[in-house]
């Protein structure tokens, strides 16, 4: 038997097919043709072409038939149908700005401690019950014909199937769940004016739900009889297909955005000084629950920095120049605005502590102390809150840096380690599917089995100190170009 993993990005579809025991096979990879540079916006249909496509290449080289599959998807987007369960619109994605004038309108209406409670989340015109609300205020005429609300995740799974589903970590991303009760909200549903039968059934991540259609398999060519399994947000299935299981542990996803997904118990932590931090209170698995810190430029700060300056060195050879002791230069890595903790569009970003002596490796190496500065002082915030994080396991194009690793691993002054494996997210949902349709034993032992570090990069003493005594300086600069941007004054 062989397991099929499908990852839904927002530029493209990845298909990954493994073997019972989650060794891999084959992965095939379609982009997707964008409406515009300009345009927010996915056609659903070229969604649904492309993962059709990736199916039918694994299709033909599985050496077994396909038990099950399950889904990894992005957050937020959602598929609006009609009655003949035609898409009603493209897809808006989380970036565009529709919705953000029905976001302060949401928040006058109700409350931002009440949304919080209800949902876990700060308002913001990125979720979907804002751009639902935009619809409903622009387009009467096409939201008064929507039938159908589908996260992406689930209208993949309602072509394959005709089953309309979805899991709690995506659900959480529309703005209509009660995180605590795990049911949609009724206050909220009534507001957008909806009925509670256009939304797709809650089911948890991991369990079985249905199975692909045999027309539908027959059409792709995959064989009749696999289980549909419940994957869920991206950063979750992250989380899984890295090994991360328990409380104590994180995930360091190091990808344009740099997230930390830690697990904790929501009777164990501070859930009003995190909601009040922006740090969301997401379901993961039966009783534990999942956050989100993170910042907007990771890995997208690092390609800007080699597309403007970097002339021609690649990374390795950036890498090999940087100083045992931190930078004497600090970069604010605003260049996109501020996530958590701060939670500031308007911010932007700064470099500190030039002189006619630096060179571009010491900014280099000043970048990437920032983001790991940044990264450091969401989990300050996260452990005031009561998350106690041990152990930080990192993925993504990142992780593949020892230099950056073991830089974080000074500042956060934690172990943190890098997986054999490197596409977590499809390895999450491989898992998923294994242990719910019983060819793997348990999540637990399917992690130990597949989720190896390939190396860990614990704290050194004389390092730790010495960017302890930067991470004070850096503390300021946020503050520091707020006085600036508000013109209230000059550095102290």
């Amino acid at each position: 038997m062989t397991l099929l993993g499908i990852d839904l990005g927002t530029t493209g579809v990845k298909a990954t097919l493994a073997q019972a025991d989650g060794s891999f096979i084959t992965a095939a990879y379609r982009p997707y043709v964008a409406i515009s540079e300009e345009v927010q916006e996915l056609d659903p249909l070229k969604i649904w072409n492309q993962t059709k496509s990736v199916l039918q290449e694994v299709a033909q080289v599985s050496p077994e038939p396909i038990i099950g599959l399950s889904i990894s998807s992005f957050g937020e987007s959602f598929v609006l149908l009609d009655e003949a369960d035609k898409p009603l619109m493209n897809t808006l994605l989380y970036a565009d700005e529709r919705g953000s004038t029905e976001a302060k309108e949401l928040e006058q209406k109700f409350g931002k401690s009440r949304l919080q409670q209800v949902t876990g989340l700060s308002v913001n015109k990125s979720y979907s019950l804002s751009k639902l609300l935009w619809i409903k205020k622009e387009w009467p005429t096409l939201f008064a014909k929507i039938a159908s609300f589908m996260p992406i995740s689930t209208f993949i799974y309602y072509q394959l199937s005709g089953v309309k589903a979805v899991d709690y970590s995506l659900a959480a991303r529309t703005y209509l769940l009660n995180y605590r009760e795990k049911i949609w909200d009724t206050d909220l549903v009534t507001y957008v004016g909806l009925s509670e039968a256009v939304f797709p059934k809650l089911v948890e991540i991991g369990k079985i739900f249905g199975q692909i259609s045999d027309e539908r398999a027959h059409e792709l060519g995959l064989n009749p009889g696999i289980q549909l399994v419940m994957g869920g947000h991206d950063q979750v299935c992250c989380a899984i297909g890295s090994g991360v299981c328990k409380e104590g542990q994180a995930l360091d996803g190091m990808g344009t955005v740099d997230c930390i997904t830690p697990l904790f118990q929501l009777d164990t932590v501070d859930s009003q000084q995190m909601l009040a931090k922006g740090y969301a209170c997401v379901p993961y698995q039966q009783n534990l629950y999942t956050t989100y810190a993170y910042i907007y430029d990771g890995g997208a700060l690092t390609k800007w920095f080699r597309k403007h300056y970097e002339w021609y060195e690649d990374f390795n050879q950036l890498e090999a120049h940087f100083s045992k002791e931190p930078s004497t230069v600090y970069v604010l890595p605003h260049f996109s605005g501020a996530a958590t903790p701060y939670q500031d569009d308007a911010a932007c970003g700064l470099i500190y502590g030039l002189t006619t002596q630096t060179t571009r490796h010491t900014i280099y190496q000043a970048i990437l102390e920032g983001i790991a500065f940044e990264m450091n002082i969401n989990l300050e915030q996260l452990e005031q809150a009561g998350i106690m994080i041990d152990e930080i396991i990192a993925s993504g194009g990142g992780s593949q840096s020892d230099k950056w690793l073991q830089i974080k691993a000074n500042i956060y002054n934690k172990p943190v380690s890098q997986l054999v494996v490197k596409e977590s997210g499809t390895m999450g949902v491989i898992l998923l599917a294994g242990v719910a349709t019983g060819v793997m034993p348990s999540l637990e032992e399917a992690m130990t089995k597949n989720c190896h570090r390939q190396q860990t990069f614990y704290p050194q003493k004389a390092q730790v100190h010495a960017y302890q005594e930067s991470f004070k300086i850096y503390k300021r600069l946020y503050h520091a170009q707020m006085v600036i941007r508000k013109g209230a004054g000059m550095w102290d």
